[in-house]
């Protein structure tokens, strides 16, 4: 144990640090995504060249299948907004123009942190609520 006011201090400092950090990883993650090639992979194009469908197109190619999950957001819809633009992303890395919406969902996703002090600590309480998307990207044909 530190007895001097100081060293207090510093920990206390130390401790609130970390938890700023906590804080800023936890708010900033903002969408993460995956893809998995299961066709011929083009060369990538923009974000904006990719178009949603939630009916497959007449001619297309399966290209893969992508995933996004998104915590940033105050809202709901900016939270699908987020993980839609990253599941843009993953499309358009493989080459895909389109994607074809196969789950639209959210998770929620509880736990804690504690925060030592110096005579025991105090647990903050965490909730994550996440949006989540998943498709098949896909090349139309014209």
């Amino acid at each position: 144990m530190i007895k001097t006011r100081n060293g207090f201090i510093k920990i206390l400092r130390y401790h609130c640090l970390i938890t700023l950090r906590l804080l800023m990883t936890i708010i900033g993650c903002g969408a993460t995504g995956s893809s998995i090639v299961t066709g011929a992979k083009r060369p990538s194009i923009s974000t904006i060249q990719v178009q949603l469908y939630l009916e497959p197109p007449q001619s297309y190619e399966v290209i893969g299948i992508v995933k996004a999950r998104s915590i940033s957001g105050s809202t709901d819809q900016e939270k699908q907004n987020f993980a839609l633009e990253e599941l843009k992303r993953q499309a358009s890395a493989l080459g895909a123009n389109g994607i074809i919406l196969m789950n639209i969902g959210e998770q929620t996703e509880s736990g804690s942190f504690f925060m030592p002090m110096r005579y025991g600590g105090f647990f903050i309480p965490i909730t994550e609520h996440q949006a989540i998307l998943s498709g098949k990207a896909i090349y139309v044909k014209h």
